[in-house]
């Protein structure tokens, strides 16, 4: 039996002030990419991206976000990105978050603890290379298994 090879897909939303580029770098990992400031339209592409994307997966998604690049965001895009958070968290089984400061680190941690976000498998880091290592370690893992059929 064959099985079909998988192949890397990106996407990019961009305005005048910020772009987000979401790729699927191996079947149930999703990876963000923020450049610039992000309005309230980020979050019906991010929306769509992951319904078209992982909409009927059986298999957890590691969801990696590098956020070093972002300048800013619009309230919208805050409180748009918490409440998909809190429909999407449960078919994650990885959210690692890459960003600029442990001031930003910290403020993420307050800011999941008084919504009420699931905590266990959420992971912030301002190191470039454990973020890096942990999104490769990913990859791996969904090509192995998408090639053993498991």
């Amino acid at each position: 039996m064959e099985t079909a090879t998988f192949e890397p897909r990106s996407f990019l939303h961009s305005t005048e002030r910020g772009e987000l580029r979401l790729s699927v770098p191996a079947p149930t990992v999703l990876l963000f990419e923020y450049r610039g400031y992000s309005d309230d339209g980020f979050m019906k592409f991010v929306e769509r991206v992951w319904t078209d994307q992982f909409g009927e997966a059986a298999l957890p998604v590691q969801v990696f976000a590098d956020t070093v690049g972002q300048t800013g965001y619009a309230t919208g895009f805050r409180t748009g990105m918490t409440k998909w958070t809190k429909t999407m968290i449960g078919r994650t089984n990885e959210y690692v978050l890459l960003v600029k400061s442990r001031w930003v680190a910290m403020g993420i941690a307050m800011v999941r603890s008084t919504v009420g976000l699931p905590s266990w498998h959420v992971e912030v880091s301002t190191k470039r290379e454990v973020f890096q290592s942990k999104l490769d370690s990913a990859v791996r893992r969904s090509l192995d298994r998408s090639r053993t059929g498991g």
